[in-house]
């Protein structure tokens, strides 16, 4: 399914969520909302500075325009999307580096999986430098390729296909708040990113219960026939802004098809 199929879809992709459990959306959106100083902040992003924050019980977070973008008590869920990206080896992408979990547990997988490329897409310049620093650090620094920009912009230029995908950016526009894997997922497809049949894509997923019922239709319209998902608990902290939760579910797309 390309671009231009989007208006057949049975469902409206503007009232699309992941999951079907409102109450959940409803806070998750409550909750960033606030910290939104206008409707998108994608002019801002690119350029803006970051904040790092460390709660009384030790675990730091990571703010760019106010919002809470990603914190280390997330460590053991970052760590299964990790594993999940690198269930095929080979080339693996990770859209987000933020406080670099994923990433590095990318790299503690590399060789017991046979990743052989390591991509990332990260929008913010100071991440992206952060990112470049940390790079140069690992064992397999050739291999580890860092885009800088927003990842609709760089996933038409990769012009190749990945064994694993991970997505974890951050919603940018208010109206994709808890659902900007969405538009993900449909470029991915008309870009045919991830390899056809084999290759799997992991995300992070607001979710706590699984997935919904229109999401499931909606993987059906494009084709992937295949997806799991895992419980995967975590540190609670009562004093963060957003993540205020003790679990989210770690999901595994596969199967895709591209062609009859």
């Amino acid at each position: 399914m390309i671009e231009n199929d989007r208006n057949n879809l049975p469902i409206n992709n503007d009232e699309l969520y992941v999951t079907d459990d409102s109450n959940f959306i409803s806070s998750c959106i409550e909750k960033r909302l606030k910290k939104y100083n206008s409707d998108t902040l994608t002019e801002q992003w690119k350029e803006a500075n970051i904040t790092l924050k460390k709660s009384d019980r030790g675990y730091e977070t990571l703010y760019i325009c106010g919002q809470e973008v990603m914190s280390n008590l997330q460590i053991p869920y970052m760590k299964k999307l990790a594993e999940n990206a690198c269930l095929n080896g080979g080339k693996v992408l990770n859209i987000g580096y933020g406080l670099g979990i994923s990433d590095s547990f990318i790299e503690k997988n590399r060789e017991l999986n046979g990743v052989t490329e390591h991509h990332i897409i990260e929008f913010n310049k100071q991440v992206c430098k952060k990112a470049e620093a940390w790079r140069k650090t690992q064992k397999y620094k050739k291999n580890i390729f860092i885009h800088q920009g927003p990842w609709e912009t760089i996933v038409p230029m990769l012009s190749m296909q990945f064994d694993g995908v991970l997505y974890d950016g951050y919603p940018l526009h208010k109206d994709m708040i808890c659902k900007d894997v969405i538009p993900f997922i449909e470029a991915s497809v008309q870009y045919k990113l991830v390899k056809e049949n084999e290759g799997v894509m992991t995300f992070f997923m607001d979710s706590i219960d699984g997935f919904g019922e229109a999401f499931k239709k909606f993987l059906k319209e494009y084709r992937i026939t295949i997806y799991s998902t895992e419980k995967v608990t975590f540190p609670f902290d009562p004093n963060a802004d957003v993540l205020q939760y003790k679990s989210f579910i770690a999901p595994l797309l596969r199967g895709f098809k591209y062609h009859d």
